[in-house]
């Protein structure tokens, strides 16, 4: 998977967290934690395996986190 379409797909799955926040199905503190839960670290580790692509993933966690107001 290229880091293009890993953010892509990751900022769907924000997108979606943020309408069943709206819509109150899940309240700010859940939310936040089940961002975080995409965002971790350890979970990216096994796509870290050179420099470059570490570099972009971590910019793509940077857009995500943007896009979801963590930042």
């Amino acid at each position: 998977m290229l880091v293009t379409e890993w953010q892509t797909e990751k900022e769907q799955v924000v997108r979606e967290y943020q309408e069943l926040r709206d819509a109150g199905q899940i309240d700010q503190e859940e939310y936040e934690e089940l961002v975080q839960d995409i965002l971790d670290y350890g979970a990216l580790s096994e796509d870290l395996n050179n420099e470059e692509v570490k570099i972009r993933i971590l910019a793509a966690v940077d857009a995500v986190k943007v896009l979801a107001g963590l930042l």
